[in-house]
């Protein structure tokens, strides 16, 4: 009588994590979020190039990119805590987007470099932390405070996307400010302190 043989069982061994670096060739699109969590790094390439950020822990450069006007876009200020951002050097201006209403403070955006615009979204409210990179700030649809006075360079805060104001902006106390407001109705229900 022939004995069947068993062979034991094999264990089930997950494979080791590969986190992928990518580098971009300009004006391209990258999706950086839960359905690629293994892309950590990213590099951009020859301008114009648009990054969506959606996990922790990423690292995005525009370092080498001599054009810029790259868009970067998060949904929350959870993200920025533990991205680093650097942005890229040329005459265009790099865009940091947060897409999420929050109230974002001076320390927010300490991973954050070489990025000239700042967006924000619905009523959000920011404070810029000294030696920001932000050269402009963009309030969001309703209305929030706009805080530029530890700002050590000249500094645009743009609340015209509010039509009825009621938005708080402060200049800053070191370097000249613009306001941009989107009509009188707006100038005369806001608070606005221009400081230097």
């Amino acid at each position: 009588m022939n004995k069947k043989k068993t062979l034991p069982k094999a264990k089930a061994t997950k494979p080791p994590k590969v986190f992928i670096s990518e580098t971009m060739s300009g004006g391209q699109l990258a999706a950086m979020g839960p359905k690629t969590p293994l892309i950590t790094s990213l590099y951009g390439g020859a301008g114009f190039d648009t990054v969506i950020a959606g996990n922790a822990n990423q690292y995005i450069s525009f370092a080498g990119d001599s054009i810029g006007g790259n868009l970067i876009s998060v949904p929350s200020s959870k993200l920025l805590a533990t991205d680093t951002i650097i942005g890229g050097g040329g005459g265009n201006s790099d865009i940091l987007q947060i897409t999420g209403a929050g109230k974002y403070g001076p320390g927010t955006f300490s991973k954050v470099s070489g990025v000239e615009e700042l967006s924000l979204s619905g009523a959000s409210s920011v404070t810029l932390a000294s030696g920001s990179s932000f050269s402009t700030v963009i309030g969001g649809s309703a209305p929030g405070t706009l805080n530029a006075s530890g700002s050590t360079t000249p500094v645009t805060i743009d609340s015209s996307k509010v039509l009825k104001g009621g938005d708080t902006l402060i200049g800053s106390t070191q370097a000249p400010t613009t306001f941009i407001l989107s009509n009188a109705a707006e100038l005369k229900a806001s608070v606005i302190n221009a400081t230097a």
